[in-house]
């Protein structure tokens, strides 16, 4: 399953911040975009029919790329700042 919340926690010395963003909503967004395009792919994937390469396959493989990514944690420090974000 993709990627549904992000979360990103900023901490320094005085403060300590916590951001969640819906990526629910982006994946809504994208919807309409990908429904237009829709015809462009069956179109490419009939032209990569006849060269030998299957289209549906790479995009199933863009597909699993993005659920891969759920669960993912960045964690970067200095010093001063640490920045943490967390994918779910």
């Amino acid at each position: 399953m993709i990627p549904l919340f992000l979360s990103v926690h900023f901490r320094d010395r005085d403060r300590d911040v916590r951001l969640w963003f819906p990526l629910i909503v982006i994946w809504l967004l994208m919807l309409p975009i990908v429904l237009l395009a829709l015809p462009f792919v069956v179109i490419a994937a009939a032209i990569c029919a006849a060269a030998g390469f299957n289209l549906f396959a790479a995009i199933a493989a863009i597909f699993a790329l993005l659920a891969a990514t759920r669960g993912t944690v960045v964690e970067v420090e200095s010093p001063d700042h640490t920045v943490f974000i967390r994918l779910s």
